[in-house]
């Protein structure tokens, strides 16, 4: 006769491998982040097709583009490219995650999981100096997304300042080919709790080479703003669900 498993579900660690977790527990700290962020108008319908039924374009349609550089952080070191849409649920404003590119298993795993983010493994890099340039690449020498950043002046900024996203998680049936186990709109806020922001001189471009990675379906029609946040974060890695579908 076999020997019984004794592995139960009060063992279990953070995350899977459960005797091996992925990643430790939220929430997660940063220190000496840096995000170049890009704004600018894009087409209405593009953005529409890419949001939530239960979520509001701004008036303008937004996205923000955020290439970051963590050089320390509670799941390591990792750069990261963010694409958001700028939105509003029952009034409240969010920036909701289209896309988000990652150099780091640990943080791949732990943003779909715990909170939806829709990340995809990339080569990501992000050259600080008096002008920052940044690119993404996927896979290695497939240029997707550039960005030059030239810092002016610093701005004030209240702090601490919260960064509210939603984001769809969604986890395939097993047994339901095309159906989901879960579909979530999910809320996750990255709090700013020290630091600066220089506005300043830059631009984005999206080159459009790959169908695999569409960013270009939300194109650059009218440059809004550049700016470099230095700062001290804390992101929850859980949050409040909005809506369940």
């Amino acid at each position: 006769m076999g020997i019984p498993g004794r592995l139960t579900k009060q063992q279990f660690g953070a995350s899977m491998p459960v005797d091996a977790p992925a990643y430790p527990r939220p929430p997660y700290a940063y220190r000496d982040a840096e995000l170049v962020v890009f704004e600018y108008v894009t087409d209405a319908d593009a953005a529409a097709a890419l949001l939530p039924a239960s979520l509001e374009l701004t008036d303008e349609p937004t996205v923000e583009l955020t290439f970051a550089r963590y050089p320390w952080s509670t799941l390591g070191p990792y750069n990261e490219l963010i694409v958001a849409l700028m939105c509003t649920h029952g009034g409240q404003p969010y920036k909701h995650a289209v896309v988000l590119y990652v150099d780091s298993d640990t943080a791949l795993v732990s943003g779909r999981e715990l909170a939806g983010f829709p990340k995809k493994l990339a080569r990501i890099t992000i050259e600080p100096g008096a002008v920052y340039g940044c690119r993404l690449e996927r896979p290695a020498g497939i240029t997707l997304c550039t960005g030059v950043f030239e810092a002016a002046a610093p701005v004030p900024f209240p702090l601490p300042s919260t960064r509210q996203f939603t984001s769809l998680r969604v986890l395939p049936d097993p047994e339901k080919p095309g159906a989901f186990s879960l579909a979530e709109l999910v809320q996750t806020d990255w709090i700013i709790e020290a630091g600066e922001v220089f506005m300043g001189a830059g631009s984005c471009h999206l080159t459009g080479v790959s169908a695999l990675d569409p960013l270009h379906l939300l194109p650059i029609r009218r440059p809004l703003l550049s700016m470099l946040m230095r700062c001290r974060m804390t992101v929850a890695g859980t949050g409040r669900i909005l809506e369940r579908y």
